[in-house]
């Protein structure tokens, strides 16, 4: 067995991981092809690694591919290691709220329990946010973002408005909905809409609120959008916290997947002139 494999083992594992997740993710969850897609790839990638490593005499394009591989799996592990990381580097909002005073909160919607119930996961998120309005004295606007999916009853933004009008005690004209998103990018995109619309001069300070395993695309996502922001994420459980990071990992590699097309090309151009220079 070559030391190749041993140095490919931990990208091997979690990269099986991946592919399961992937599969279920594809379908039952999020219904979409790319989940299924980057499933295969995960395979062809897995099985050329174990060929190359264990199986085939390492000759000049097996030890391409079987160095590729290598470097290829454990970025993406290094990806799948950040991801879980990134939201423990993330300062407490706090002291960024007391220095600017942020006037706006959004609140980022999920999937509805039985299509009509705000479960744990979003009523954690509204929580924090509808805590962290309470203790500003100057009453934020706070809004919930998230439309209807096709299982569910009601637009996401209206239940967790009900939720939040339930449980806590604030203005009712300062909690708004956006009820037309259907992904992240939409939920900060139409929430800026809705903004603008009603203060052209707005600064551009937003408190954005969502869960721990989501502040990664969060984040990356809100910087595209030029504005003073900072994310405040709620505790999930770990069930939801372990099925999120894999939703969340399938959807960053969609998000980029152009560049970790360009880079197999890349990769395997440097090793074979490498291998050849060699």
């Amino acid at each position: 067995m070559s030391y190749l494999f041993f140095l490919s083992l931990p990208a091997l594992i979690c990269d099986f991981l991946w592919i399961l997740l992937a599969f279920k993710i594809g379908r039952q969850e999020s219904k979409n092809r790319m989940s299924l897609l980057l499933a295969i790839f995960f395979i062809v990638i897995a099985f050329g690694t174990c060929w190359g490593t264990v199986i085939a005499p390492l000759g000049y394009f097996e030890r391409v591919a079987s160095l590729g591989s290598i470097i290829l799996l454990n970025s993406l592990f290094g990806i799948f290691i950040f991801l879980l990381m990134f939201h423990r580097f993330l300062n407490e909002p706090e002291p960024w709220l007391k220095v600017n005073q942020a006037t706006y909160y959004v609140v980022l919607g999920a999937y509805l329990a039985h299509g009509k119930q705000v479960g744990p996961l979003l009523g954690g998120r509204i929580t924090t946010a509808m805590l962290a309005a309470k203790k500003n004295s100057s009453l934020p606007v706070v809004i919930f973002s998230g439309g209807q999916g096709i299982d569910e009853q009601l637009p996401e933004g209206l239940a967790m408005r009900d939720f939040a009008q339930e449980h806590f005690a604030y203005p009712a004209k300062n909690l708004w909905i956006e009820d037309a998103s259907h992904s992240t990018q939409e939920n900060l995109l139409n929430t800026l809409r809705v903004i603008y619309q009603y203060q052209p001069d707005w600064p551009g300070r937003l408190v954005i609120f969502t869960s721990d395993y989501h502040c990664l695309r969060t984040w990356l996502l809100a910087r595209q959008l030029n504005i003073n922001f900072v994310i405040s994420t709620s505790k999930s459980s770990t069930r939801n916290f372990w099925q999120g990071v894999g939703r969340e990992f399938i959807a960053l590699l969609n998000q980029y997947r152009f560049c970790l097309i360009l880079s197999l090309p890349l990769i395997y151009g440097v090793l074979l002139l490498l291998e050849a220079w060699r």
